[in-house]
């Protein structure tokens, strides 16, 4: 598993994308299951700690970038 740490107002569904490339629903969910303290709010705080699973993925560049706008 890997760690990333969070920048100051970074959203979570942002991270996942440019970690795996792809906001899937099982990979935001697995990503989600393994960072549950970073849900009590939309917008990450600088040094929050995300974890990363390790996850195999397909790359689609037609697919939307964030969850959010």
């Amino acid at each position: 598993m890997r760690e990333y740490r969070a920048a100051e107002g970074e959203r979570l569904d942002t991270v996942i994308y440019e970690a795996y490339g792809t906001l899937e629903s099982d990979v935001v969910a697995a990503v989600i299951e393994e960072n549950k303290h970073l849900l009590v709010s939309s917008v990450l705080s600088a040094d929050d700690m995300v974890y990363l699973p390790e996850l195999e993925t397909k790359q689609d560049e037609s697919q939307a970038k964030a969850l959010w706008l």
